[in-house]
């Protein structure tokens, strides 16, 4: 056993069943970011994408930041690296796109969500996976908090189940 520390939640401890992995969560900015360790980056990767699938989201998009980061790194003088890997995967559904631009128009750009996971060079057996909370405008307070639910059981399926 295993636990979870959630820090965004008063730092209560859950237990979870993980086989071998070790993980924790912080808040920075409006991030919330998931560590992983003892995993593989692209076993994690596809159970973040079964978990989105599983739940009747449809995915729109795989965003691998880090092999554009390295092929724009030199034009960019960056002498260093920052990524191992790193994927940003979008997702949505029409329902839930329905019902974000019903409360305000302007809620669009919150489409897709995405789910970003990452291996940083100086700590290549941690991996991130990391959301932003959702910020809608109009009155969203409990479309907020199910879509920031959605990011979290995303999470715990793929990782924590």
């Amino acid at each position: 056993m295993y636990h979870i520390i959630m820090l965004f939640f008063a730092l209560i401890f859950s237990p979870f069943n993980l086989a071998q992995a070790k993980s924790e969560s912080e808040t920075v900015a409006d991030t919330i970011i998931y560590s992983v360790t003892d995993e593989d980056f692209s076993f994690v990767k596809d159970s973040i994408e079964s978990a989105i699938t599983s739940k009747g989201y449809s995915i729109r998009g795989r965003l691998h930041i880090s092999g554009m980061l390295e092929r724009t790194q030199k034009v960019m003088k960056i002498k260093t690296p920052l990524y191992t890997d790193a994927t940003v995967v979008e997702f949505c559904s029409a329902s839930l796109s329905h019902a974000m631009t019903q409360l305000h128009p302007a809620n669009i750009t919150a489409c897709p969500l995405t789910i970003s996971l990452y291996t940083l060079m100086n700590q290549p057996e941690r991996i991130q996976i990391a959301f932003r909370k959702p910020r809608l405008a109009g009155d969203a307070k409990a479309l907020t908090q199910k879509i920031e639910s959605i990011f979290h059981s995303i999470i715990k399926e793929a990782v924590f189940d």
